[in-house]
């Protein structure tokens, strides 16, 4: 059986940047870092972009850390492909028995979001996609609802570390989903390892945890700094990423998504740099620079403003 899997993008899928700019350059070396980044974007063509509609919201609290909480949406689409269909008095058995392992469900999980909850307070939101049927499924039955609630929250604690209450949470009442929803995107991929009761249709395998956003601890190569340049009135993030082996600028690819910055050598399968930012970036107007001496990939990129 073969399962979708979805990119680690947040909320869009990253574009090849093909304005970088190496000092010290000729032409030919610069044409073909363009060829390597029109290679690079070829290859993104099995990602199936998903709109997936909104379900209902769980909010948890945060075991790991007091006060704060964590929101999950569960949303549907008809791309995850449904579990086996079994009864409630089928899933009461398998749940009461040692044999809970064997039913598993196709689900996406998303990458985490900063969102306000109602009272303008900051929390994170994660978004679980289940296959359309199943959803309705649990709409008409208790039990599955229970399930899959209960499922999501174990799929996103093994997934990003975080530990969520069991006695403390609530489905929101006329609130189908918080925040602001980011793009999805899914792949097939084959079959993947789950962990027990989850067929997760997965992210790429990396070594690596997504970065902490600015101003939080960033990779230790990387330094990110907002700047509004005199007379203007855009703000900018200007990036500077520290690549002590690299001799050309067509030995790595360079994406941008509108919050995300990735850099990967072209024979390498764990990423240089993947990192994740609370903003959102005009990626039209990007530009990036490798100074030779330094070894300093600089990216400059203005800030959109928030509507």
């Amino acid at each position: 059986m073969a399962f979708l899997e979805v990119p680690s993008s947040p909320s869009s899928e990253p574009t090849s940047l093909s304005n970088i700019v190496a000092e010290d350059e000729t032409h030919r070396e610069f044409r073909e870092l363009l060829e390597s980044a029109a290679e690079n974007a070829a290859n993104e063509t099995s990602s199936i972009a998903v709109r997936p509609s909104k379900g209902f919201c769980v909010k948890f609290k945060r075991v790991d850390e007091a006060h704060k909480k964590a929101f999950i949406n569960i949303c549907h689409t008809s791309e995850i492909p449904a579990p086996i269909d079994i009864s409630e008095s089928e899933l009461t058995s398998l749940l009461e028995s040692e044999s809970a392992a064997s039913y598993r469900v196709p689900l996406s999980l998303g990458v985490p979001h900063d969102e306000l909850d109602k009272k303008g307070e900051p929390c994170t939101a994660y978004d679980v996609i289940i296959n359309s049927n199943f959803y309705q499924k649990c709409l008409s039955a208790i039990v599955f609802k229970e399930f899959v609630t209960l499922l999501a929250a174990q799929g996103i604690e093994d997934k990003y570390s975080i530990v969520l209450s069991r006695t403390d949470y609530v489905t929101l009442q006329n609130r189908k989903y918080l925040g602001s929803m980011p793009q999805h995107y899914i792949r097939d991929r084959g079959t993947t390892k789950p962990t027990p009761l989850i067929d997760e249709v997965e992210t790429p395998k990396r070594e690596e945890r997504v970065a902490e956003p600015m101003p939080r601890k960033a990779p230790p190569n990387v330094r990110l700094n907002r700047v509004q340049k005199p007379g203007r009135c855009v703000e900018h993030l200007v990036a500077e990423i520290e690549i002590p082996h690299m001799t050309k600028p067509n030995e790595v690819n360079l994406d941008m998504a509108k919050d995300r910055i990735l850099v990967q050598r072209a024979t390498a399968v764990k990423p240089e740099v993947d990192v994740y930012l609370p903003l959102e970036l005009d990626v039209d107007n990007v530009k990036a620079q490798y100074d030779h001496k330094t070894r300093l990939l600089r990216i400059d990129a203005p800030i959109l403003k928030v509507q």
